[in-house]
């Protein structure tokens, strides 16, 4: 027994019945083609040739028949009669027989160009008869056409089902959802390599329509997206380079006056996906490898739920989904807002205290964030790095614009800054100021006695020093964008050169400082 592909609503019956017309293309064998019952949704009709019967199922305007010589001085009288009875002129457009590659490239371009003409008229595509390669040039055309935007806006594929024959009758079977597949594939990959999902949100819109005149119809259910609107959130969050609502959400106020933390759009986009993977399954199983692409491209860009409510982009797992985002708009080839976000990590992670990172929330302190631009600026190291991102800002208009290349490798070299998370690195030689500092809760990733010129060269952006630095060490870490802190307190005259233990500097009122020291010419 032989399974019977899925149907879908007679969206082409029901417009024709409604008077619209629509165009035929089909293609011809040599075969003697014997007299066979098509049965099309509650239609049927008889005859040798399935485009003169669903010419009588379908009010058909025009029937193209794509053959070669030999086909068409077979069957042309016969067909030509046949259409003639329906008051229908036959188009035959001349095929080589794809005995070479130039053949097989011809065949493609009559397909083509016939696909295209009137776009405005719902199309149908039978492809019963012919060659078996004619329903792979079909397929292709179908797909090239939809990649470039030059598809006809209803198109149905039809394929006259004879090995699924009941006595001399043999189903019409409609194999348009498969074409459905090849636009979701399209821009699902689109989103997938650029970061653009409207394609995407528009194909799966369409869908929502068809699923709604199925269920007018009383067909069974089918997986219902409910990704559309937080697809539409994500992207235009994502075109916008909004980082709160992307990453953590916003905060916003009740009618009663208290506050709310949202869910981030990336949150809310994930839990879409993985929702309506579990029922694409049935109904588009082609579809599952591609929602697993973009589940996997979201992932770095997620955080902790509770974590996103309680420190927001302070949080140091939302400044890794920060600098996993800054990477991705890197390979969707957006320069610009790859340098944004990095820039915007860098002055983070110079930031003396949380309240300078948490956007969209009502403890965002402004003059904070102001601060560590300030001393952003006045790194030139940072200042060279921050420079690519106004050249692109500002179009290349100066005297020497950097080249393409040249602002795309040093855009990766500024997302490459960030990509790795910041470390606290504990200087000192004395070990009564080592465990005072691990008292104050600083973990160290390594401590040091001194600070060696290796030290100094592999310190990057957002690094911490701690301890007792000296001043011009201090300046070269500076100019890094490294924040740098030492120990202060008390100490009188007769106490110089002593070793002090941890409680002893605890009596003396210890405390860490944050330096910033600018360096002469």
């Amino acid at each position: 027994m032989i399974d019977r592909p899925p149907e879908i609503s007679p969206d082409v019956g029901a417009q024709n019945a409604e008077g619209n017309r629509c165009r035929l293309v089909s293609f011809l064998g040599t075969t003697p083609y014997t007299e066979t019952t098509y049965r099309f949704q509650d239609r049927q009709a008889t005859s040798s040739f399935i485009p003169i019967a669903l010419s009588r199922m379908l009010p058909c305007d025009r029937v193209s028949l794509l053959a070669t010589d030999e086909a068409i001085q077979k069957h042309k009288e016969a067909l030509r009669a046949g259409l003639s009875d329906l008051g229908i002129a036959l188009d035959m457009r001349r095929i080589p027989t794809g005995h070479s590659e130039e053949d097989l490239r011809e065949q493609f371009r009559v397909f083509r160009d016939t696909m295209m003409e009137s776009p405005d008229m719902p199309l149908v595509i039978d492809i019963t008869l012919g060659f078996r390669a004619h329903s792979f040039f079909a397929a292709a055309g179908l797909a090239t056409l939809s990649a470039a935007g030059k598809l006809p806006g209803n198109v149905r594929i039809l394929y006259g089902a004879f090995e699924a024959k009941q006595g001399n009758t043999a189903p019409i079977w409609d194999l348009t959802p498969f074409l459905d597949m090849v636009e979701f594939a399209f821009s699902a990959s689109t989103f997938r390599r650029t970061g653009d999902g409207r394609p995407l949100a528009d194909a799966l819109e369409r869908e929502r329509r068809k699923i709604a005149m199925r269920a007018k119809s009383g067909e069974r259910d089918f997986a219902r997206s409910k990704v559309i609107e937080p697809l539409r959130v994500f992207c235009e969050d994502l075109s916008a380079t909004r980082l709160a609502s992307l990453l953590v959400g916003v905060e916003n106020r009740t009618p009663a006056g208290k506050t709310k933390i949202a869910p981030s759009s990336t949150s809310r986009l994930r839990g879409a996906l993985k929702k309506w993977r579990e029922e694409c399954d049935r109904d588009h199983p082609a579809l599952v490898p591609m929602l697993d692409e973009l589940l996997e491209m979201t992932t770095q860009l997620e955080v902790t739920d509770v974590v996103a409510r309680e420190n927001g982009l302070a949080a140091q797992e939302a400044r890794q989904a920060v600098a996993a985002l800054s990477r991705l708009y890197l390979d969707f080839g957006r320069l610009m807002e790859s340098a944004a976000v990095a820039r915007e990590e860098i002055v983070s992670r110079l930031a003396a205290v949380p309240e300078a990172i948490s956007a969209a929330r009502t403890d965002f302190d402004r003059d904070a964030r102001q601060r560590a631009e300030r001393i952003a600026g006045e790194s030139r190291h940072l200042r060279g790095l921050f420079d690519r991102r106004n050249d692109i800002l500002h179009a290349g208009m100066r005297a020497d614009p950097l080249s393409g290349k040249e602002i795309a490798r040093q855009v990766a070299k500024l997302a490459e800054e960030i990509a790795r998370p910041p470390r606290t690195v504990v200087v000192s030689r004395h070990p009564g100021a080592v465990e005072w500092l691990e008292k104050q809760g600083f973990v160290a990733d390594a401590t040091l006695t001194h600070l060696s010129e290796a030290d100094l060269a592999s310190f990057r952006v957002g690094d911490r020093v701690v301890g007792i630095i000296p001043i011009e060490l201090a300046g070269r870490l500076c100019e890094k964008g490294v924040y740098c802190a030492v120990i202060k307190f008390a100490l009188e005259e007769t106490q110089r050169g002593r070793e002090f233990n941890c409680q002893q500097l605890e009596a003396a009122g210890a405390r860490l400082v944050r330096v910033l020291v600018q360096l002469g010419d």
